[in-house]
């Protein structure tokens, strides 16, 4: 995914899957999506909230390519990252993990409202 936003110059968004143990995320499968209705950096938050819901997802990666720094792009979420993950548990009620990759090997995830490593039950809400 990195790769392919890079090349393109645009960033890119996709569905994650993963576990928790403890106080761990495993990222266990990641897909991306196709850009659609993207805004001026290739990405949109409409497809992932619809396309990245429980239970076969639990929620959602981004790629930073624009430079924050002078080395990197910001390695931390956005107010606009901010903004799709409240759409995500609007439409989910669920627990949450997002990441953000911000190069070819490092990325930068959070995983919300996640109690003790248990999870709460994913209810879906007006499909």
């Amino acid at each position: 995914m990195w790769r392919e936003s890079v090349g393109a110059r645009e960033e890119r968004v996709g569905c994650l899957a993963s576990t928790i143990r403890g106080d761990t995320v495993f990222v266990t499968r990641v897909s991306a999506l196709t850009p659609e209705e993207a805004d001026s950096m290739g990405i949109s938050a409409t497809g992932s909230v619809e396309e990245c819901g429980p239970p076969t997802w639990s929620g959602t990666v981004h790629t930073h390519i624009a430079m924050y720094s002078d080395s990197l792009p910001s390695t931390r979420f956005s107010a606009q990252d901010r903004t799709a993950m409240g759409l995500w548990y609007d439409r989910w009620h669920s627990d949450g993990v997002f990441c953000l990759i911000y190069s070819s090997r490092d990325a930068y995830c959070e995983a919300d409202g996640v109690v003790g490593g248990m999870r709460s039950q994913p209810k879906v809400v007006g499909q």
